[in-house]
């Protein structure tokens, strides 16, 4: 059981990091904080941006936008 909390710690934190990188790589100077319910569509709206772009931007595809991480901070711009 260890091993697999172990190994499930490693992918979280290998997620979170690689797309924290993508956006900086990409000189972010604008964020919105995911919270509970919020979307793609619904944080492009916020940032002002197209959905498309919003999923460049983060490195993102549709289906990792179905595993937003509540709390995390994505790029608007």
């Amino acid at each position: 059981m260890n091993k697999f909390l172990s190994l499930l710690v490693v992918i979280l934190v290998l997620c979170f990091s690689s797309s924290v990188s993508y956006a900086n790589e990409n000189g972010c100077s604008s964020w919105v904080q995911a919270r509970e319910g919020y979307t793609c569509w619904a944080m492009s709206r916020a940032c002002g941006v197209s959905l498309q772009s919003f999923m460049d931007t983060n490195g993102m595809d549709l289906n990792s936008c179905n595993y937003v991480q509540i709390g995390h901070d994505y790029c608007c711009n």
